[in-house]
C-alpha cells in the first residue's frame, strides 16, 4: 500500500484493501523464505476470512507492506479495534500489540477483545504489518474492523473523543433510565415510563460492551464469554423492551398476540446466549437480524397507524422511533459488511430520547392545564361544600359541647384522682379516731353516723381506685410489644431530647456512657416511657447544679442500664413502699414540682411486659440510683 501521495494535511489513513493472508500458518516476522514457500490469499480488510473458513474456525497470517508519505516526521501508531478474535501484530519484525493469545485450536487460543493504539517508536520510509490471527469462538475470524496507521497524537485524540462522546450519550440515556423508572414509581398507572426506562439501561450495557468498549478497558480481565454475552444481551432484550413500551403508549393499535410472539422468539435467543458458549450462541446473530427488522417493521406500522387515528404526539413518536429503526438498520448492515459506515445507534436512541423528553413535557404541559381546571372546579365545589358543612355544623355545634364538656370532666377528675388518691383515706382514719374516742361519741345515732361516713368515704376511695384503673394503660394489662433491635446510646440521646429543657432550667448535668456498640431489643415507641419518667424523676428530686448519669453493661445474658443522681434521696423507709398503691403520695421536688406518683407504676409494668426488673437503690440525701435489668435477646 503506497500512501506516498496522500494529502499533507492527512495524518491518519484507514489500511483498507487487500492484504495478503497465509492460512494455517504463523509465519515468522523474520523469515521471508516461509512467506515466499507458503500459499498466500488476498483479503479484504476490514472484512472475516469466512470464505476460507466458512464455520469461521482457524488460523492464519496477515501481512501488508505500507510505504509512508515522506511529510510524516511525527511518532506514529496503528490504532486496533477488536479483531476475530485473538492476534499477535508484529511491525518490521517487532511485536506493537497483542489480544488475549492465538493458537491452532480452541484449547490453545484464549479470546480477548480491547481497541488498543500500538505506537511504532522506530520505523523506516516503508513498513511490514504482520498479524497472527486465530478464531475458534466466533461465528467470523479475521481482521473485522479497519485498522488505522497515523499520527500517535491524533488516534488518542480521536480515541478520548469517542470516549467521552460514549461517556456523554451512556450519562444522557442513564439519567433518562431513571428519570422514567422514577415516573413509574410516582404513577405506577402509566406502565410506559417503566418500559422506556428498562429500554435505556438495556441500551446502556450494551453501549459500554461495544465500539471502543470502555468497559473493557477498565476491566481488561473479564472474561471474553462473559463481556460477548452482555453485548449480546443487550441487543436481544432492546427488540421486546420496545415493543412493550409501544404497547404500553398503544394498546388499542399493538395487539398484546404480538407482543407476546416478540417475547417468546427473543426469550428463545436470550436462553441460547446464556446457556451456551461464543462459538454456538454468535451464529444467532444473523437469524435474529430478521428478527429486529420484522419487528421495526411493525413498530413503524403501528405508530403510522396511530398517526393516522391522531392519537396524542404520534407524529412525534414517528419521527423519533424512524431515525431509531435507520440506526438499527445501519448498524446491522454494518455488522454483517454490507456496508462500511460505523454504529450510530446510540446516536439515534439519544435523538429518540430528546424527542421522547419534549413528549413527556407537552404530557406534562397538559397535565397541568388540566390540573389547573380541575382545581378551580374543585375550588368551587369546596366552597358550596363549605357551605353546607358550616350549616350542618351549627346543627351539631350544641352536641359537640355537650361532648367537650364531658371530655373536660373526665381529664379533670383523672387528674384529681391522680393526685388525691390518699384523701379520703385520711378522712377514714380520722373518723375512726373519733369513734375511738368515748368522750366523743355520746349515742348510738352519732356512732351510727359517723360509721356510716366512714363506708361512704371507703366506697369513695374504692371508686377512686375503679375509675383509676378504667383510665388506664396498666390496668387493662395489655401492651402489643413490637420489639426491634436498637443502639442503646443513640436510642437514650433520642428520648432525653424531652428532658433536656427541664434539666437545663435546673442547671442539671446529664452525663451518659454508653458503649457505642451496645444494643437492645426493645419496643422503641413504649420503652421511652420508662425512660422519661425515671429521668424526670431524678431531675424533680435533684437540687440546682446537679448531676445525673446514665450507664450502661452487660451482665451474662442480661443488660443493664442505671440511673443515678445526686438529689434528695428516700429513706430506706419510703424506699421500701415505693410499689405499694396504698402508700403513693405526691410528693414536692426541689423547685417545688408535683408528682403524683403514678409514673414510677408505668415504668415497672413496661419494664415487666418486657420480662425484665425494675430496681431502686437510695439513702435519704444521698441521691437515688434506678436500675433496668432486661434480658439480653427477647
Amino acid at each position: 500500500m503506497n500512501l506516498q501521495g496522500i494529502d499533507r494535511s492527512v495524518e491518519v489513513v484507514a489500511l483498507d484493501g487487500e492484504w495478503e493472508f497465509y492460512p494455517n500458518e504463523f509465519l515468522l516476522p523474520n523469515s521471508e523464505t516461509q512467506f515466499q514457500n507458503s500459499s498466500v490469499r488476498l483479503l479484504n480488510v476490514p472484512g472475516n476470512w469466512n470464505t476460507l473458513f466458512p464455520d469461521g474456525n482457524g488460523y492464519g497470517t496477515y501481512r501488508l507492506k505500507v510505504h509512508l508519505p515522506e511529510h510524516w516526521k511525527f511518532p506514529i501508531a496503528i490504532k486496533l479495534f477488536e479483531l476475530g478474535t485473538a492476534y499477535r501484530m508484529f511491525v518490521d519484525q517487532k511485536e506493537v500489540a497483542k489480544n488475549g493469545i492465538i493458537g491452532k485450536n480452541k484449547e490453545e487460543s484464549k479470546p480477548q477483545a480491547l481497541p488498543l493504539i500500538a505506537p511504532i517508536s522506530e520505523h523506516s520510509s516503508e513498513i511490514v504489518i504482520i498479524v497472527h490471527v486465530s478464531n475458534f469462538h466466533f461465528r467470523e475470524g479475521g481482521l473485522w474492523y479497519p485498522i488505522q496507521l497515523g499520527n500517535i497524537s491524533v488516534l488518542h485524540k480521536e480515541r478520548e473523543t469517542n470516549i467521552h462522546l460514549d461517556m456523554f450519550l451512556l450519562g444522557s440515556i442513564l439519567i433518562m433510565g431513571v428519570y422514567h423508572t422514577f415516573l413509574y414509581l410516582i404513577r405506577r398507572k402509566d406502565t410506559s415510563a417503566l418500559w422506556f426506562g428498562l429500554f435505556c439501561f438495556d441500551i446502556i450495557f450494551r453501549l459500554v460492551s461495544f465500539n471502543e468498549k470502555y468497559f473493557h478497558s477498565l476491566y481488561p480481565e473479564i472474561p471474553h464469554v462473559l463481556s460477548t454475552r452482555i453485548e449480546y444481551l443487550g441487543y436481544y432484550f432492546a427488540v421486546p423492551l420496545f415493543a412493550q413500551f409501544l404497547y404500553s403508549i398503544f394498546p388499542k393499535l399493538f395487539p398484546r398476540r404480538i407482543v407476546q410472539i416478540i417475547w417468546t422468539i427473543c426469550l428463545f435467543f436470550i436462553l441460547l446466549v446464556l446457556t451456551t458458549g461464543t462459538e454456538v450462541f454468535t451464529h444467532s446473530a444473523p437469524y435474529f437480524h430478521i428478527c429486529t427488522i420484522f419487528s421495526a417493521s411493525f413498530y413503524l406500522y403501528v405508530i403510522m397507524k396511530a398517526v393516522i387515528n391522531r392519537e396524542e404526539s404520534a407524529i412525534l413518536l414517528l419521527f423519533g422511533t424512524s431515525i431509531l429503526v435507520a440506526g438499527t438498520l445501519n448498524d446491522i448492515l454494518f455488522s454483517m459488511e454490507y456496508i462500511h459506515t460505523f454504529y450510530i445507534v446510540p446516536q439515534a436512541l439519544l435523538i429518540f430520547i430528546f424527542i421522547q423528553s419534549v413528549l413527556l413535557s407537552m404530557r406534562f404541559s397538559r397535565a397541568f392545564i388540566e390540573n389547573e381546571t380541575l382545581s378551580i372546579n374543585l375550588f368551587e365545589l369546596s366552597t358550596n361544600l363549605e357551605r353546607k358543612v358550616m350549616e350542618r355544623t351549627l346543627e351539631y355545634k350544641l352536641e359537640k359541647d355537650k361532648v367537650e364538656q364531658v371530655s373536660k370532666i373526665k381529664d379533670k377528675f383523672i387528674s384529681i384522682i391522680s393526685h388525691d388518691l390518699r384523701t379520703p383515706m385520711i378522712g377514714v382514719s380520722n373518723l375512726l379516731e373519733l369513734l375511738k374516742t368515748k368522750n366523743y361519741v355520746q349515742s348510738d345515732e352519732e356512732r351510727e353516723r359517723l360509721t356510716q361516713m366512714c363506708y361512704e368515704s371507703v366506697q369513695n376511695s374504692l371508686t377512686m381506685i375503679k375509675q383509676l384503673l378504667n383510665f388506664s394503660r396498666i390496668e387493662t394489662g395489655v401492651l402489643q410489644l413490637k420489639y426491634k433491635k436498637v443502639s442503646l446510646k443513640k436510642y437514650i440521646y433520642h428520648v432525653l431530647n424531652d428532658s433536656i429543657a427541664y434539666a437545663k432550667s435546673k442547671d442539671i448535668k446529664i452525663d451518659v456512657f454508653i458503649n457505642e456498640q451496645l444494643a437492645i431489643d426493645i419496643d422503641p415507641e413504649i420503652f421511652s416511657h420508662v425512660i422519661k419518667n425515671l429521668v424526670s424523676n431524678s431531675i424533680k428530686f435533684t437540687p440546682k447544679n446537679g448531676r445525673i448519669e446514665i450507664q450502661s453493661q452487660e451482665e451474662g445474658d442480661s443488660i443493664q442500664i442505671e440511673i443515678r443522681d445526686n438529689g434528695i434521696g428516700l429513706s430506706s423507709e419510703n424506699l421500701a413502699d415505693l410499689f405499694n398503691p396504698e402508700k403513693v403520695k405526691s410528693n414536692l421536688g426541689t423547685e417545688g414540682e408535683v408528682g403524683h406518683g403514678m409514673g414510677l407504676f408505668i415504668c415497672k409494668f413496661v419494664v415487666d411486659a418486657h420480662k425484665g426488673d425494675l430496681q431502686f437503690f437510695s439513702e435519704k440525701g444521698s441521691g437515688m440510683t434506678c436500675r433496668i435489668v432486661l434480658p439480653g435477646r427477647i
